[in-house]
């Protein structure tokens, strides 16, 4: 994939697996990054770490086997 340079992507699973759908109306990955999205003054790179937490936590430590890159900058 060719993106764009500061171009930021995360995925809800690593390559080669399903996200779990959950019991709700989303799954969780996108359940945590509807509630982390909305918290006013949080920088990106840690938003997502919470988000990986808490999915985590819900679903158990194997769904989370990804790593973050480093960032360049602070994102907000």
């Amino acid at each position: 994939m060719n993106a764009p340079s500061g171009t930021l992507l995360v995925f809800a699973t690593n390559p080669d697996n399903v996200a779990a759908d959950g019991a709700g109306r989303n799954g969780a990955y996108t359940k945590h990054l509807l509630h982390y999205i909305t918290q006013p003054g949080l920088e990106v790179g840690m938003m997502l770490r919470q988000i990986r937490t808490a999915v985590k936590a819900e679903t158990g430590a194997n769904k989370c086997r990804g790593r973050m890159g480093q960032w360049r900058r602070i994102l907000f």
